[in-house]
């Protein structure tokens, strides 16, 4: 079974800046995450964390992990469904105000489909590439909310 989909994913995050200063040296976020699988034509939802270190004021690597879960009827019968993402890439910010990040990411990996019924399961895992991006809203110095979106 090959997965193959297009997602528009978002995402209201909460971010955690590690250190309170104005570029932040590691950035931690989780939250929400909504996935639409052009494939099977369904709505997953889910969770994601990411936790990115950036190396000066506009680049950083990002790292993520995301798991989305649907359960569908088929001929009377319960199909579980899941995928679970991998990936990692550079993320670039426009640090213009203390208070609001909009960011840019490009980032690669695996993407884990399973489907299982009656106790019977298949995987599949695919290589990704999940173009993206959002804003940070800074609230505090250590605490913000994060808005994003990104393709599969």
């Amino acid at each position: 079974m090959r997965i193959q989909f297009l997602v528009a994913g978002f995402v209201l995050c909460l971010s955690l800046p590690a250190l309170a200063q104005q570029t932040p040296a590691v950035e931690v976020s989780g939250g929400y995450s909504f996935v639409r699988d052009q494939e099977v034509e369904e709505n997953f939802q889910g969770w994601l964390t990411s936790v990115a270190g950036n190396f000066n004021q506009w680049f950083g690597i990002a790292g993520e992990v995301g798991g989305n879960y649907k359960t569908v009827q088929v001929l009377g019968t319960d199909v579980d469904l899941s995928l679970h993402s991998f990936l990692a890439g550079p993320r670039f910010s426009a640090r213009q105000t203390q208070n609001v990040t909009p960011f840019g990411q490009i980032l690669l990996g695996a993407v884990r489909g399973s489907g299982s019924v009656l106790g019977e399961g298949e995987t599949a895992t695919d290589f990704a590439l999940q173009p993206g991006g959002g804003v940070d809203f800074r609230l505090r110095p250590r605490f913000g909310i994060r808005v994003g979106a990104g393709m599969w």
